[in-house]
């Protein structure tokens, strides 16, 4: 006579400690695997949009399109409406070539400004990191009103002796407003011409751009570099100005180079050199 015999307790015990063996070994790789996709959505992105910049610069002899057109300012020192400053935003100034993530504030970003991996957490980290803005330097700028993209566009922003790999040079490869030049600033143009090497200069990256209200007054907020170091596997995407993007390690801001003076310089964010 047959005698039909069930698992015992230490069996099934060690089935199940089998199984969670082997879902910790799969979990994260489907995990890793939907992050790749993610990121290479936001590359694509990148490429879209980098390759509606080049069509801008096409039109407008070469420059470099500003992270925004319109001043804050009239000429007698009134406030130019708050819908034509949005208006004129990079990530509203270049639908006439994309026709796609169009955002004048009233919805989170759409189309190629949106990344499926953006987050506020990490976003946050990266910017209060000691080698980007450091803790408190972003006061004000969150809780944002509303995220217009979640990429950032190269402005007129330079500084650094270049003295030691602690201090290099920086010259952002971007048109913009100069804001230490009083009020009304000035316009800095930087031309396709003006960058010595596209292949290696920077102009688009994940980071964010967003409105935020301030003593009464909306404005607009982005940054780029630094503020993306934490976007997809503790690194961010770049689109570089000879038509290219690639992914980079960390914080992109954070690699140095060195010119034929011997002057350190931000290797992807210095466009005169």
């Amino acid at each position: 006579m047959m005698i039909r015999r069930g698992f015992t307790l230490i069996e099934l015990l060690v089935v199940i400690a089998i199984i969670a063996i082997l879902a910790g070994f799969i979990f994260p790789v489907f995990s890793q695997a939907r992050e790749s996709a993610r990121q290479s959505t936001c590359l694509s992105n990148q490429k879209q949009i980098g390759n509606a910049v080049l069509l801008y610069a096409q039109d407008h002899d070469d420059v470099l399109m500003p992270e925004r057109a319109a001043m804050p300012w009239n000429s007698d020192g009134s406030l130019v409406p708050w819908e034509v400053r949005l208006r004129g935003s990079w990530v509203n100034n270049i639908q006439a070539y994309l026709k796609s993530g169009e955002n004048m504030g009233d919805h989170p970003p759409v189309g190629v400004m949106a990344c499926p991996s953006f987050s506020q957490e990490r976003l946050r980290e990266a910017l209060d990191a000691a080698d980007c803005w450091g803790e408190g330097g972003t006061e004000g700028w969150f809780p944002p009103h509303q995220y217009l993209a979640h990429y950032s566009v190269a402005h007129y922003f330079q500084g650094g002796s270049g003295d030691s790999p602690a201090d290099p040079l920086y010259n952002w490869p971007g048109s913009g407003f100069d804001w230490s030049t009083g009020n009304p600033p000035l316009m800095r143009i930087v031309s396709l011409a003006a960058v010595a090497a596209p292949a290696r200069n920077a102009h688009l990256s994940d980071g964010f751009t967003a409105t935020y209200q301030e003593a009464g007054d909306w404005k607009m907020q982005l940054d780029l570099g630094c503020a993306g170091a934490n976007s997809h596997r503790e690194g961010c995407n770049l689109w570089f100005l000879d038509g290219h993007a690639r992914y980079v390690k960390g914080d992109p801001e954070r690699y140095v180079d060195r010119d034929g003076d011997g002057r350190y310089y931000r290797r992807y964010f210095t466009y005169d050199r």
